[in-house]
């Protein structure tokens, strides 16, 4: 890739990376919003290495965060569950019930396992 292939590449991430920024943002506010929230969390290994991908949705907004950690730090650096004043939908993970400012619900698909 030459030089000036290069610099186009980075100034189109960087773009992308502002227009996806300003939806994250909007995407937050949103959910922040809305009645009843689902959250939960699955693995993903990034260079070898254990990830969590933590899931947000309500409406037709779904919302995907990468971060190292799966607990309370992690939900805490995401910043959604602290600020939510409505019911969260889980799957009876622990860590979501330190969250005693909003109400909690259990995801059926978990508890008919």
């Amino acid at each position: 890739m030459s030089r000036l292939q290069k610099q186009a590449y980075w100034k189109f991430v960087w773009r992308l990376h502002q227009a996806l920024e300003e939806w994250e943002v909007s995407a937050k506010e949103a959910l922040l919003k809305m009645p009843a929230m689902n959250v939960d969390e699955t693995s993903l290994r990034v260079d070898k290495k254990n990830h969590w991908v933590h899931v947000y949705s309500a409406g037709d907004i779904t919302l995907k965060c990468l971060d190292r950690g799966r607990g309370i730090k992690a939900i805490d650096t995401i910043d959604i569950v602290p600020r939510y004043g409505g019911v969260i939908i889980h799957d009876c993970w622990a860590s979501y019930f330190s969250y005693r400012h909003c109400g909690h619900g259990l995801c059926g698909s978990h508890l008919s396992a």
